[in-house]
């Protein structure tokens, strides 16, 4: 490994830990990072979830987890309080899809074309919502 790239990689590790570091200052955590138990990082992410978003949040658990995962590895720390923690998942909001009577009705009314044009929206609708091109004949 070159020394810019390892100079790359600590620089990041820094930056993530200062991160920490203020989230910590926060909640009026007064640990090194090193220090932190399961408990402290699962109060910092429920901290986090009020101020920005999961998938900021994950990026930053990734890393946290890679820095307590080479603690551990080189017995560095007595126990990796990363050990248990999970990504958190993103919930997305489901939209409303039509009613199967609604695309029955639909497709009874072929013309060539606009059949197609629906049939498509079927299939690409349906593999996300369930809805298959089966119900819409």
């Amino acid at each position: 490994m070159s020394f810019t790239k390892f100079e790359t990689i600590i620089n990041q590790v820094l930056q993530k830990r200062a991160s920490v570091k203020v989230g910590l200052a926060e909640l009026s955590i007064d640990k090194e990072v090193v220090e932190l138990s399961q408990e402290d990082i699962e109060t910092l992410i429920l901290h986090l979830k009020e101020k920005i978003k999961v998938v900021s949040i994950n990026t930053r658990l990734c890393a946290i987890k890679a820095f307590f995962n080479y603690l551990d590895k080189n017995k560095l720390i007595n126990s990796n309080p990363m050990k248990n923690i999970k990504q958190l998942r993103d919930r997305q909001k489901i939209m409303e899809t039509l009613d199967d009577e609604v695309i029955v009705e639909v497709a009874k009314h072929k013309k060539s074309r606009d059949y197609a044009i629906f049939l498509i929206m079927i299939d690409n609708w349906g593999k996300t919502f369930g809805v298959g091109r089966n119900q819409a004949r």
